[in-house]
């Protein structure tokens, strides 16, 4: 990834890039390869943004997508839960 290589790991604008990637993946139905992207985004925006930011909390509503794709619909819940206690945002 060329984001990750010159702006590192730890830059938004790379979480925004594995975010992508991953959104793609979800929609090839690929969501084993998408979840760690997601999580990986997520702990970027959560570290580098706050958690409140529309992009973190962008990222909390894909990762919970990914989960119920799965099936696996209490990690979906928890992470739904968690971001309905920090704030509303529309998309």
């Amino acid at each position: 990834m060329i984001r990750k290589n010159i702006l590192g790991l730890e830059h938004p604008d790379t979480a925004t890039s594995l975010n992508n990637l991953a959104t793609l993946y979800t929609k090839q139905g690929k969501h084993s390869q998408a979840e760690p992207l997601l999580e990986q985004s997520l702990t970027i925006c959560e570290q580098r943004l706050g958690y409140e930011h529309p992009n973190t909390l962008k990222a909390v509503k894909q990762l919970s997508y990914c989960y119920e794709n799965k099936g696996e619909y209490k990690q979906s819940a928890l992470r739904t839960d968690t971001d309905k206690l920090r704030t509303t945002i529309r998309f």
